[in-house]
């Protein structure tokens, strides 16, 4: 199955280090999984992976990340665990301030076109996969029932899943845990890990449901269920975190003076 989370996110991530103030982090983030959304919701992986989809995704990206910070964040972060003395929770203070709409469109842009870029070296069919020869055949392994072709580009694909998963988790901690200048609000996510857990028993239950319910829509949508599984959950992610944001009131989030949006 593609890791198009956290991988994908590996390439961003240090953008918005790098560069705080001409990013919206959120909008990178979410920006580099949307085209694997939009082949589950139907689009032929080409489309999805080309920069013909960019003026469907862009705006599909600032919406999202826009309901995030209005209903959802930093509710979704109030389940996030402590790791080696580092309280994830923070990233809820992404919800602080509303960058400009310009930096947003920018930044789901960035983060699209680096999902359609990087996978255009890793899927065998791809026109730039396919110049380069990385859809030439090596070898096949068959694990029980499932039979799996392999190609330069399919080993490439895994090896950078892999790899880039590994470095997006770090780099997450790594803002964390050195406070790097800039990509957040730390007076605000202070705030945000001095308040109480919540309660995981509900969001858990809902979230639950809503993975059965796209494991039982899988056989239907054959090699696009993974996919069509992510949507679920991004859709279920708002309402879990409008949820614990009303059942566990915590006061509002606001920039403080002066303070540019992240």
């Amino acid at each position: 199955m593609p890791l198009t989370f956290p991988a994908h996110q590996s390439v961003v991530i240090p953008l918005k280090q790098r560069f705080p103030s001409r990013f919206d982090g959120l909008a990178l983030v979410v920006g580099a999984g949307a085209p694997d959304l939009l082949y589950g919701a139907g689009a032929t992986w080409l489309f999805a992976h080309g920069l013909f989809s960019l003026p469907i995704l862009v705006p599909l990206v600032v919406a999202y990340c826009a309901a995030l910070r209005r209903w959802a964040l930093p509710g979704l972060f109030r389940f996030a665990p402590s790791i080696m003395g580092t309280d994830l929770r923070a990233y809820g203070a992404m919800a602080v301030g509303r960058p400009p709409l310009t930096r947003s469109l920018l930044s789901a842009a960035v983060g699209v076109g680096s999902h359609q870029l990087w996978d255009s070296f890793t899927h065998a069919g791809h026109p730039v996969a396919s110049a380069l020869g990385f859809d030439r055949f090596l070898f096949t392994v068959e694990a029980g029932p499932l039979t799996r072709e392999f190609t330069v580009a399919r080993l490439i694909q895994y090896g950078g899943h892999t790899v880039g998963s590994a470095v997006a988790l770090g780099l997450l901690y790594w803002i964390v845990r050195r406070r790097s200048p800039g990509v957040l609000n730390w007076s605000e996510a202070d705030r945000l890990t001095a308040t109480p857990r919540a309660n995981p028993v509900r969001p858990l239950a809902v979230l639950t449901l809503v993975t059965v319910a796209g494991l039982a829509l899988w056989p239907t949508v054959g090699g696009r269920g993974p996919f069509v599984l992510i949507i679920l959950w991004t859709v279920a992610m708002l309402g879990i975190g409008h949820y614990v944001e009303r059942s566990y009131p915590s006061s509002p989030i606001a920039a403080k003076p002066g303070q540019p949006a992240k």
